[in-house]
């Protein structure tokens, strides 16, 4: 099959003349549709063809009544929607065909009759709505609302196709609550809101009455406790762990999404002190007995398995200046990157269950081209320009070393609350 660039190339390629040939045979094999099409074809190339247009404008009245007839027929059979469809090609006829200079009249009662094919088109699809959503087939069902945008309705049907969403919706809803399938039922309920408009209608606050009642049912608890730290993570500033305990507590852990329900991980810290279960770490077996005497469903714990800051493809230019006594003396401009690696892990514990039921690794990187100056005396004796002296300023690598710090602890924290979450909403129904 050739490909659509290679069929347009071609096309772009083909002669009048050669178009009005392919008409002719077209119009021989009594195809008047594609052999029209192919005279207005030839008219955009050349439109002194007058043999083409003379076919065209005694073709075009008959192109015309076959659309009109296959509408026709389609009604007469009641396949409203397959009537209306055709119209979008009657249509492209017509206005081609006007492109050229040729007029393809449908008639005076043309505008009537494609308001009366949509108005029966968008009738089809609402009762079709209707039965799909009594079979409980809702997918279908808003497939077939949707289908109505393609039919020009009017104001009273967008407000009916508002309604039967509305009602799909919370049919769905009911139907997966119905299941036990909690999260799916809350969203179709949010859809329904959505629909509903105002928060005050009384759609709207069915739609709300049904998602509490999922979430009432459906609804788990989750403490995180606080994060351990391997060996491996010997150059971790005194900083890092407070950062990352507090990205949790003031941005992940206090957004939880539905179903999920965060302790206070004040609590769990509370209780971790008063057991003294933090000499050395906490076991999964502490971690359930914990969770267990605060009542939460689930425990997440965080290890801080690896963190590193390397510097890499460094280069050290050696460049002379004047001290304070005239003499002229070497310093280096050292450039390179500044590497920062760290590894987190994740378990999620099931307090019910009294087991693991998820780990997780991930490493988060970040890098930051440097430049500083290295001197083997005092840098202040140095004679240079502000831009230079810059490059030895104490906090230079302590500065950047502290962003790379920063942005790669707002990652984990944001990583680890979102699998936390994650693993947890696969568990709720």
């Amino acid at each position: 099959m050739l490909s659509l660039t290679v069929l347009t190339a071609l096309s772009a390629c083909t002669s009048a003349a050669e178009h009005f040939e392919a008409g002719a045979g077209l119009e021989a094999q009594g195809d008047i549709v594609r052999a029209a099409e192919r005279y207005i074809d030839a008219l955009e190339k050349d439109d002194d063809l007058v043999e083409a247009r003379e076919r065209l404008e005694e073709l075009a009245p008959q192109v015309v009544g076959l659309y009109l007839a296959r509408i026709e027929g389609a009604r007469e059979r009641e396949n409203f929607v397959p009537a209306a469809d055709i119209l979008p090609d009657l249509d492209d006829f017509i206005e081609d065909a006007r492109g050229v200079g040729v007029i393809a009249d449908p008639g005076p009662d043309y505008p009537g009759l494609r308001r009366t094919v949509h108005d029966e088109a968008i009738q089809e699809l609402l009762g079709a709505a209707a039965a799909n959503r009594r079979d409980s087939r809702f997918r279908a069902a808003l497939d077939a609302l949707e289908r109505i945008a393609r039919y020009e309705p009017r104001f009273d049907d967008h407000e009916a196709v508002r309604r039967s969403m509305i009602d799909t919706r919370m049919s769905w809803a009911r139907y997966e609550f119905d299941q036990g399938r909690l999260r799916a039922s809350f969203q179709q309920a949010g859809f329904a809101r959505t629909a509903a408009g105002g928060p005050q209608s009384a759609e709207a606050r069915a739609a709300l009455r049904l998602q509490e009642q999922a979430l009432a049912i459906g609804t788990v608890s989750l403490v995180g406790f606080p994060f351990a730290v391997d060996e491996d993570a010997a150059e971790l500033s005194t900083g890092v762990l407070t950062h990352l305990h507090d990205h949790l507590l003031l941005d992940a852990w206090r957004q939880p999404p539905p179903f999920v329900f965060v302790i206070d991980p004040a609590v769990a810290r509370s209780e971790i002190r008063d057991g003294r279960y933090d000499q050395g770490g906490i076991t999964t077996r502490e971690a359930i007995r914990i969770g267990r005497a605060i009542d939460t469903d689930f425990v997440v714990l965080g290890d801080l398995r690896s963190f590193a800051i390397t510097e890499s493809d460094v280069r050290s230019t050696p460049e002379t200046a004047r001290d304070r006594e005239g003499r002229t003396v070497t310093y280096h401009r050292v450039t390179g990157h500044l590497n920062l690696n760290l590894r987190v892990d994740l378990t999620l514990v099931d307090v019910g269950r009294g087991r693991v039921v998820e780990t997780w690794s991930f490493r988060v990187s970040r890098s930051a081209d440097f430049e500083r100056g290295s001197y083997s005396g005092d840098p202040d004796e140095l004679r240079v320009s502000r831009s230079v002296r810059d490059l030895f300023a104490p906090g230079r690598m302590a500065s950047l070393r502290q962003d790379l710090e920063d942005s790669a602890v707002e990652e984990a924290a944001r990583r680890f609350g979102r699998r936390a979450f994650r693993e947890v909403l696969a568990r709720v129904p």
